[in-house]
């Protein structure tokens, strides 16, 4: 009879298993936008821009910003792909440096810094 519970409770977490290990395969993978390179690393207001890094598609990554602590400038996004997005260095921007940062996509919008910078040429 204790033979038969151990071989019910076997079965029973053998099928639990694989519910979890299917149920983990059917969910999408879910990425933090990260750059990684900015070229050029210098230009000027108006110029085209390319970011490289990883989950920059529109699923994952939904603005970009230029930042510094007193200011963020919402740049136009132009081209957008899982290792790349490039952007317009709006006409209004400031020279100087900025930090880069993205606002994810999805139902928790958050933004994140970026460990690259830019700078804005006069």
């Amino acid at each position: 009879m204790r033979h038969h519970r151990i071989a019910a409770l076997l079965v029973l977490f053998a099928l639990t298993a694989a519910v979890a290990a299917k149920a983990a395969t059917d969910q999408p993978s879910e990425g933090v936008p990260v750059l990684s390179t900015v070229n050029p690393d210098a230009a000027k207001a108006g110029a085209l821009v390319t970011a490289r890094g990883e989950f920059l598609d529109k699923s994952h990554l939904a603005e970009l910003f230029l930042s510094t602590d007193k200011t963020d400038v919402k740049v136009e996004i132009v081209e957008q792909a899982a290792t790349l997005v490039k952007f317009k260095i709006p006409a209004g921007a400031a020279p100087g440096r900025y930090g880069l940062t993205v606002l994810m996509a999805g139902r928790e919008p958050t933004l994140l810094e970026q460990p690259v910078s830019l700078a804005v040429k006069p």
